[in-house]
């Protein structure tokens, strides 16, 4: 801060972000565990990036569950979650796309406005980011995440936001992706 009216100051710019994983999916998974990567001495929260997840089967969601600080998949019904967001297409647009649950086993992260198709119409998910807080705090873990994807045919787009939150009292390492 230099004073009301005068232009900002900006501070030095530090290149503090460390990629601690990177997976690659075959063809064909049914899960996909990405584990021991929230336990990292130093860090508590954490960008989750993926990109070209494609199903092998159409019509389907993309679902994610945590795994706790024991390995085990947490499948309890204690996530809660709410997304919203809008579809574009040629024909005009549809803001009212959006879903929620609570005491769920699941988080449904990809297909509210739609399913999600499979790489035979050049479908999937495009682009997700999702940011994940406090997972090495026991007493809430915290999510936010933005994609964007395509439906089966025609030029139908989905932008989409979203939020989660385990309501367990849990450290967590790890996360499972599924299509279903």
């Amino acid at each position: 801060t230099v004073g009301s009216g005068a232009n900002p100051s900006w501070g030095t710019v530090s290149s503090d972000f460390v990629r601690l994983n990177q997976t690659s999916i075959s063809s064909g998974t049914t899960n996909v565990d990405i584990d021991n990567v929230f336990n990292q001495s130093g860090y508590d929260h954490f960008k989750i990036i993926l990109r070209g997840i494609t199903p092998a089967t159409d019509g389907v969601s993309l679902y994610m569950r945590l795994i706790d600080n024991s390995g085990n998949v947490i499948s309890s019904s204690n996530y809660s979650w709410g997304v919203t967001g809008q579809e574009y297409s040629s024909g005009g647009s549809n803001d009212g796309q959006l879903g929620s649950d609570h005491n769920t086993s699941a988080v449904k992260i990809v297909g509210h406005g739609g399913n999600v198709w499979n790489n035979t119409d050049n479908r999937g998910v495009g682009g997700f980011v999702m940011h994940l807080f406090n997972a090495q705090d026991a007493s809430r873990t915290h999510t936010h995440w933005t994609y964007g994807y395509r439906r089966q045919t025609g030029d139908n787009g989905f932008n989409m936001t979203g939020s989660f939150d385990l309501n367990e009292n849990t450290v967590v390492r790890g996360f499972r992706l599924y299509f279903s």
